[in-house]
């Protein structure tokens, strides 16, 4: 699968706050239901390293990508705003 990813050096500190704070939760959801980076990618179709990069924070991906995470671990992004 290839997927462009955006660095993160080029968002601004709240945007990297707001992002981080996604990628914990992602982290916690997913661990929580004990799935791996592999089952999520099979859930979502996002590939795992596009899921790694984004539960540390290290790039944000396309937001239909991030939706389908967040819808699959059952994470309201509401919560962050």
């Amino acid at each position: 699968m290839n997927e462009k990813i955006k660095t993160t050096k080029t968002l601004d500190k709240k945007s990297q706050e707001l992002l981080t704070k996604i990628g914990k939760a992602i982290y916690k959801a997913r661990t929580t239901q004990g799935l791996t980076l592999r089952e999520v990618e099979q859930l979502t179709g996002v590939s795992f390293m596009t899921i790694s990069n984004v539960e540390k924070a290290q790039a944000d991906c396309y937001f239909i990508k991030l939706l389908k995470v967040t819808n699959a671990l059952k994470i309201d992004l509401k919560d962050f705003l």
